[in-house]
């Protein structure tokens, strides 16, 4: 069950802003229009207003990455719509609130039975009916993740730096609450791992089979070793990038021995040296499709650091698992005796 809080901010002074549950479970902190049960958590005397895009916000894409044994990797920028955690929304206009304050038993049920104090400067807008006041509200809908570790600080910082605000009419209102946390989420879902193709040596002209009993190379070709995925927004103020590293390859050969490999493997050629290689212990000739499975797994450690923290925060494993069907032959050899 989750627990109520109550966030700072001195967004209509003495109201501070309650989180609530709502329908869904979600916890709502809202500042303007307070009633006797709750703060207002919908409607609220205007139309709500994440940011232009109807409560949404744009955040751009990018990534970068290295293959194994050299080449980079194609990442696609995009941009995604995400919903901010905060945002500001519009409940009054200058005339309006006027109103209001002209109505002590009304403005009372606005603000709750607590008491409150004026918006600093409210004269300035009192005959304005074009121009809204803003307020703060933030909900666990979007936070990050599954747990609210980190909902109530950020919202309390956000609120404690976002004060009730004046917009004139065709204004933007302020930028809502992206977090880090957030974009470190968006940057992790798009982090794609191509997983390329298992390769193995020895392959003999014709049918690529390899033979029983012999060490047989395995590696990945074509996969990225790294991978770094960037979400940013407020032209790249703030960000958060999440950074993949192949840590290791674990090899199985179906009728055959298995093998963990320190990387993606080492291509074949004269000369060169592996610790990635498996014995096929029986030929494919009774095997489906006369072939025998060959599984590269390969295990992903990722972290991710930020424009607030440049410490890594380590993400889980990822595992990208690849297989191919290898001909798997016996090798005939005649012994004669001499004369």
């Amino acid at each position: 069950m989750l627990t109520p809080v109550r966030s700072a901010g001195r967004l209509v002074a003495r109201l501070t802003a309650v989180a609530v549950l709502v329908a869904g479970g979600a916890l709502v902190a809202s500042t303007p229009g307070s009633a006797a049960d709750g703060p207002c958590v919908s409607g609220c005397g205007g139309s709500s207003s994440g940011s232009a895009g109807g409560g949404t916000i744009k955040v751009t894409v990018s990534g970068t990455g290295v293959r194994g044994g050299g080449g980079s990797v194609d990442v696609d920028t995009t941009t995604i719509a995400v919903h901010p955690v905060c945002w500001y929304f519009e409940f009054m206009t200058g005339k309006a609130y006027a109103e209001m304050l002209a109505d002590p038993d009304r403005a009372r049920i606005e603000h709750g039975l607590g008491g409150f104090d004026e918006i600093p400067g409210w004269e300035k807008h009192a005959d304005d009916d074009k121009g809204h006041w803003y307020g703060g509200m933030c909900s666990s809908e979007y936070w990050p993740g599954d747990t609210l570790d980190g909902w109530a600080e950020a919202t309390t910082a956000w609120f404690a730096d976002h004060d009730t605000v004046w917009v004139d009419a065709g204004d933007a209102p302020p930028d809502p609450l992206v977090t880090p946390e957030m974009l470190a989420e968006i940057a992790s879902s798009e982090l794609s791992i191509e997983p390329g193709t298992v390769a193995w040596n020895p392959t003999r002209r014709g049918d690529a089979a390899t033979f029983v009993g012999v060490d047989t190379w395995v590696w990945v070709e074509g996969a990225p070793h790294t991978l770094d995925v960037t979400a940013s927004v407020y032209g790249g103020a703030v960000w958060a990038r999440v950074t993949a590293t192949l840590g290791g390859m674990d090899v199985s050969a179906e009728g055959g021995t298995s093998r963990h490999c320190a990387d993606g493997g080492t291509p074949w050629s004269s000369g060169a040296s592996t610790d990635c290689s498996v014995v096929f212990q029986r030929s494919s000739a009774n095997q489906p499709g006369l072939r025998s499975t060959l599984t590269a797994r390969e295990v992903w450690h990722a972290s991710w650091v930020s424009s607030a923290n440049a410490a890594p925060t380590a993400l889980a494993d990822q595992t990208v698992t690849t297989t191919s069907e290898v001909p798997v032959a016996e090798i005939q050899s005649l012994v004669t005796s001499g004369s």
